[in-house]
């Protein structure tokens, strides 16, 4: 007799392309592979419920406000958002008129689907953790079986002294009341899982590395077999924190010098300022700056060219970014300019990529021009071919579906055996804490 598969229910606030952020393609990616599954799947996000009737209605009401909440002060209509949204919480201690009326919807849809699906598991995914609040309030009522996924640290300065603390107030709080309720926590570095099991008290046994997924690609890059510029790009937002003085002045000279001059370097950001675009400009003489493009022009952009280049700011060096994982799968080479020892740091050598760091004087510069020669040595780029093929087979879609199989049935046989004493203490599964 074939098992069933417990049904499992996608809890994420931020979900491409309602939401246009990294956490919102991180998560769309991985729900995507979850929906090929076999498993019944079922999604709760920021302005979606789980198709009824009733959650279309109130998601065209959220988007409004979630619209006119994003309004500048400065406007008309932004002004008299927050004069309204003054008014109406006055006697709430609220202050966010979309967060109030979100967790209404959220409430309901989770109980809704709890009280259809008792045996399911519900993996929330943060940040933000506005879903954590919901989660926990339904749970202490009726408990249930669910997982926590944190992609990035609530305060990424917590991470700097593991001595101190953390706050007992606010998002760190909720994640603290996790320790006694979730069934485990996953992370997409070991790094992070490692500090985070720290400071906030989490059985470290039960934290695991569930990476950043990305669609399996039809077909990889290849190094060009004729001689032309080489194409750099570089995708997301401008960090001042990674774009700096020293590491500016490096790339300057790079630009500058007779191999820099080869290369064509392209800039996707969706964040900037002023600031960011004059840095481009004065670093790279010659260069392309776009904004507004989508997550899908920007992977067409990508699969165009010839090396990714991503930034670790200095607090960074725990996290692992969506769009390496992309650059990774679809075989392009990379270039990562990231603390020695990050997480990134790791995973780009171990795929066949370069690094650099910029407390190193001229690192940035060598390294970079060693990413040039690699497009004329052919032995080169059979080392390259060779590790990218052990590391894209970890990320790939089905690595990912069977890890979170594994842990989907860990955690609901797991919440049978704590909470509802009906079954023997589950085996915690051995996976690889990688990368």
């Amino acid at each position: 007799m074939k098992q069933t598969k417990t049904s499992l229910l996608i809890d994420a606030f931020a979900v491409y392309p309602e939401t246009k952020s990294s956490e919102g393609i991180v998560n769309a990616n991985w729900i995507a592979i979850m929906q090929k599954s076999g498993r019944k799947v079922s999604v709760i996000s920021a302005f979606t419920g789980m198709g009824a009737k009733e959650a279309s209605k109130g998601s065209t009401l959220l988007k409004t406000l979630f619209n006119f909440s994003k309004k500048s002060t400065r406007t008309l209509s932004g002004l008299t958002f927050r004069l309204l949204q003054k008014i109406l919480l006055f006697q709430t201690g609220e202050s966010n008129l979309f967060l109030r009326i979100w967790r209404k919807h959220h409430h309901q849809s989770l109980t809704t689907f709890l009280d259809n699906n008792p045996d399911s598991v519900v993996w929330v995914r943060i940040l933000p953790c506005y879903s954590l609040y919901t989660i926990l309030s339904v749970w202490n009522r009726k408990p249930f079986a669910f997982i926590v996924n944190i992609n990035d640290p609530i305060d990424v300065k917590t991470l700097e002294d593991l001595t101190q603390p953390v706050p007992d107030w606010g998002d760190h709080q909720l994640l603290k009341q996790t320790r006694d309720c979730a069934q485990c926590w996953t992370f997409p570095s070991a790094k992070l899982a490692t500090k985070i099991s720290t400071l906030y008290g989490l059985d470290p046994d039960r934290c695991f590395v569930l990476p950043h997924v990305s669609r399996d690609s039809e077909s990889l890059y290849s190094f060009p077999s004729e001689t032309r510029n080489i194409r750099f790009i570089y995708s997301g937002t401008f960090y001042r924190s990674a774009f700096s003085k020293a590491v500016q002045e490096e790339l300057r000279q790079f630009a500058q010098s007779s191999i820099g001059q080869k290369c064509d370097f392209r800039f996707l950001l969706s964040q900037y300022d002023d600031y960011s675009i004059e840095w481009l400009k004065s670093t790279f003489h010659q260069c392309t700056i776009q904004m507004g493009v989508t997550h899908e022009e920007s992977l067409t952009f990508l699969r165009q060219s010839d090396c990714s280049l991503v930034f670790d700011g200095p607090l960074h060096s725990d996290l692992l970014k969506g769009k390496l994982t992309e650059a990774i799968s679809d075989g392009i080479p990379i270039f990562a300019i990231t603390a020695a020892q990050s997480s990134m740091d790791k995973l780009v050598l171990e795929y066949g990529g370069m690094t650099a760091t910029p407390e190193s004087r001229g690192d940035i510069e060598k390294k970079l021009v060693a990413v040039c020669e690699q497009f004329q040595q052919p032995a080169q780029q059979k080392v390259f071919y060779d590790k990218r093929k052990k590391v894209i087979s970890q990320l790939s879609e089905q690595a990912i579906e069977t890890k979170t199989n594994q842990l989907i049935e860990y955690a609901h046989k797991r919440f049978e055996w704590k909470i509802r004493h009906q079954s023997p203490e589950p085996s915690i599964p051995e996976l690889v804490q990688w990368p």
